[in-house]
């Protein structure tokens, strides 16, 4: 189980396999938090309309990325932590043509995919 730092379940739960989970609570040796996920402006494209000269649309670039902790249950020690990324958004075009509605290019969010590899290093 992947919990939110509030110590809900969160949305990675679902994709954590079964055979991880401890028989019951007092067995628990290890708890994984992840989130909030957060989103980083990482470009601005600013356009003007070449007609005129005014200032037009400002497109941002975001790239997601996801916290995440591995505490020890009895203690609350942090055993890790560790931030992943997801993907690269795509770049920003050399021209756009109005009208243009899409102010923000985001990349892909962080998948359990990503965070795996890592939290079965602490599944033995």
């Amino acid at each position: 189980m992947v919990l939110s730092k509030s110590g809900r379940p969160g949305s990675l739960t679902d994709e954590t396999p079964v055979r991880w989970e401890p028989v019951a609570v007092r067995f628990a040796q290890l708890v994984a938090c992840a989130g909030p996920e957060r989103r980083e402006t990482v470009e601005e494209c600013r356009y003007f309309v070449i007609e005129t000269g005014q200032r037009g649309e400002t497109v941002r670039r975001g790239r997601f990325s996801l916290p995440a902790w591995i505490f020890e249950a009895r203690t609350g020690n942090v055993v890790d932590e560790r931030v992943f990324d997801g993907s690269q958004p795509q770049f920003c075009a050399l021209e756009i043509n109005p009208p243009f509605f899409e102010a923000t290019l985001a990349g892909d969010h962080v998948t359990f995919a990503q965070i795996r590899p890592w939290l079965e290093g602490f599944v033995g």
